[in-house]
């Protein structure tokens, strides 16, 4: 039964003109001019058309670490026009979404398309509500390298999201078997919070939702910044050091100064104490390095998978902190990427001393 569904599904799929391969031409991608949605925020994704036609494209810059002058493109055929030759497409809007990383569903449930979830890269570590209400309906299709095409292909989806990491995602050369479109979403390369949330609005265009996932991100970013205006105090003489992350396989890596988690902190009034990695990249320090900023922190931050005192004593026994240490949830890194505004209104919290009612954070006892 399910290789004639798999059958069938590769035979409709092949007849769209909306995949790449169609035998009409259609633009080249510099007729695409017209900018329909330039990020204020994010560096990349751009969203594009040829003046005067309906359809758009989305192109994505450099989606993976590393990655030089590499940009994928995507196109959403309306009103019958025909894709760039060689490019990949979806015809219309992709209503049934495989998601390959959790941060895609939150970006989706932003604004309110959740629901179009069929598929995820590993069920068991999806927090959200709507996805979580629907298990016996959503496919879990393993990871990339292992993944369950027969599972893939059962969910009948119009659109896979990927992601690169160090290079393209190894579900691509089998996905363009099997003429299943998709598309890379980059958001985790954004260093900025509200530019990992900007690319809801991409996520939006890909799903028909673009207007609905601006007017989300809106007030998420209005909010952001109102609450950063009023932790002043941030890399100031008064903020709090942080201390980030503990050791794994046996090697601490602190992160750039100008990461994620870094801006995060200091838009939430603390310092970062680290100052010895300007390179862009996490390095490694030595535990000598490591217990000598723990010693100087006032706080600490993500200390991996400890989830008590005691389990983070047993990680790091040459280390001793007597401060307050608090570890993010799994959401953090889901619904937590669409809502920087309630992340950074928690770490303000933190910084000021009160973290009673954290959403995305909790102390270690």
């Amino acid at each position: 039964m399910i290789i004639r569904h798999i059958i069938v599904y590769i035979a409709a799929l092949l007849t769209l003109c909306g995949v790449a391969g169609c035998v009409k031409s259609g633009p080249v991608p510099g007729e695409f001019t017209e900018i329909v949605y330039q990020p204020v925020y994010a560096s990349g994704f751009r969203i594009l058309r040829v003046p005067g036609h309906e359809s758009t494209l989305i192109e994505v810059c450099n989606p993976w670490q590393g990655a030089d002058s590499v940009r994928k493109m995507i196109f959403l055929a309306r009103g019958g026009e025909v894709p760039p030759a060689g490019v990949m497409a979806v015809n219309g809007a992709a209503g049934r979404v495989v998601c390959m990383s959790t941060s895609q569903i939150g970006l989706l449930d932003l604004f309110g398309c959740a629901d179009k979830v069929v598929g995820v890269g590993g069920l068991d570590y999806v927090s959200n509500p709507t996805v979580n209400s629907r298990r016996d309906s959503v496919a879990d299709v393993g990871f990339d390298g292992a993944v369950d095409y027969e599972r893939l292909i059962a969910s009948r989806p119009d659109l896979v999201l990927l992601f690169g990491v160090h290079g393209a995602s190894a579900m691509e050369k089998k996905l363009e078997e099997l003429a299943i479109p998709y598309a890379y979403i980059g958001e985790y390369l954004e260093n900025t919070p509200l530019a990992r949330a900007e690319w809801a609005v991409a996520l939006g265009e890909l799903t028909g939702c673009r207007d609905k996932a601006e007017a989300a991100f809106r007030p998420v970013a209005m909010a952001y910044d109102s609450i950063a205006a009023g932790c002043l105090t941030g890399g100031g003489a008064q903020a709090p050091k942080v201390m980030l992350n503990a050791p794994y396989s046996d090697v601490w890596f602190m992160p750039s100064s100008d990461s994620y988690m870094v801006r995060l902190i200091a838009d939430a009034g603390g310092s970062y104490i680290y100052t010895g990695n300007n390179s862009g990249i996490s390095m490694p320090v030595d535990i000598e390095e490591a217990a000598r900023l723990v010693g100087g922190a006032d706080i600490w931050l993500q200390p991996g998978q400890a989830q008590s005192m005691d389990q983070l004593r047993q990680m790091v026994p040459k280390i001793r902190f007597d401060g307050p240490v608090f570890n993010s949830v799994p959401d953090f890194w889901e619904s937590g990427v669409a809502r920087p505004d309630l992340v950074l209104d928690d770490l303000s919290c933190i910084m000021r001393g009160d973290s009673a009612l954290t959403t995305y954070f909790y102390r270690l006892k």
